[in-house]
């Protein structure tokens, strides 16, 4: 069978023009040198050289065989190089899953950035899920990392490893002429007539539950109007006087007009969330997967 170092040998020679100078290149002795070019035209079954004492002349075949085996050889380097980087964690593929809400969090938009910045040759595949799934999708190896906000961690299985990246709270958002805004912190009982728009179930599973989890503490039953998955959405009907919301603070980024955010006065453990990011504990051992968990690390507002 045909090796690579039959073709190296086979391409010296070709160069060169003679044994012994390609034998000099290749710092090998003469005799192996032309023990692997016989071995070679052996195997293929065709002359590759017509040799005389003083000169050495390609055969046709031999022609045609040198541009084969420069680009074989080319690519075999090209490979090898791209295992190499890929073991360096220089080049490949990053596989994020996010949820919306975790997507406003600064420490992720930060990490994903200098991630590009310092990998530009890895590719960055995000998807956006809902916590629940996108959990799952990284116990089956199906996503490397998953950043997505927990109200209480124990919710994360015990074949995930985790890091928190930022503490959040929920908080109420009015219209800023409502008259409940004039106070820095509001209870629901104050707000529990207007209009209130939910977070989607199917789309924020994890603020569902805890704004669902909220009300029910307060024993009060809010006057649910319209439910949707968009946090940019719900403040801008927010501020189009459609009604009140409860959302996590980080969402703040989204710079509304006319839109008041306000401290809910409830059990910090009812209102506080983190985002995390969870991942497989093997991901700690490859390159590219352990950078961007360094990253998010490095810039966790914790």
């Amino acid at each position: 069978m045909i090796d690579l170092r039959q073709l190296r040998h086979f391409v010296a020679v070709s160069e060169e023009m003679n044994f012994r100078r390609a034998a000099d290149r290749l710092c090998i002795t003469q005799p192996p040198l032309t023990q692997s070019i016989q071995a070679l035209e052996s195997e293929l079954g065709v002359q590759l050289f017509i040799r005389s004492r003083r000169h050495v002349e390609l055969t046709k075949a031999g022609e045609v065989l040198l541009a084969e085996a420069k680009a074989t050889l080319d690519q075999a380097n090209h490979m090898l190089n791209t295992a190499h980087r890929a073991a360096r964690g220089e080049v490949g593929t990053l596989k994020v899953g996010f949820s919306i809400s975790a997507s406003f969090a600064t420490p992720f938009t930060r990490a994903m950035h200098e991630f590009q910045n310092l990998h530009p040759d890895v590719a960055l595949q995000l998807t956006r899920v809902t916590a629940t799934f996108g959990l799952e999708r990284v116990e089956r190896g199906e996503l490397d990392v998953c950043v997505t906000r927990l109200s209480n961690a124990a919710w994360l299985s015990d074949k995930l490893d985790h890091i928190a990246i930022l503490q959040d709270e929920l908080n109420l958002v009015l219209h800023a002429s409502d008259a409940a805004a004039r106070e820095p912190s509001v209870s629901l009982s104050d707000v529990v007539d207007r209009p209130f728009i939910m977070y989607s179930r199917q789309q924020g599973t994890t603020i569902y539950k805890q704004v669902a989890s909220l009300w029910a503490a307060s024993g009060l039953t809010p006057n649910f109007t319209q439910e949707f998955g968009d946090g940019a959405m719900i403040l801008g009907l927010v501020a189009g006087g459609c009604g009140i919301s409860v959302l996590p603070s980080s969402l703040k980024r989204i710079n509304i007009s006319d839109v008041a955010w306000r401290a809910i006065r409830a059990d910090k453990s009812l209102t506080d969330s983190a985002v995390v990011a969870a991942f497989l504990p093997s991901s700690r051992k490859e390159p590219i997967q352990s950078a961007f968990i360094d990253l998010l690390a490095r810039n966790a507002a914790i």
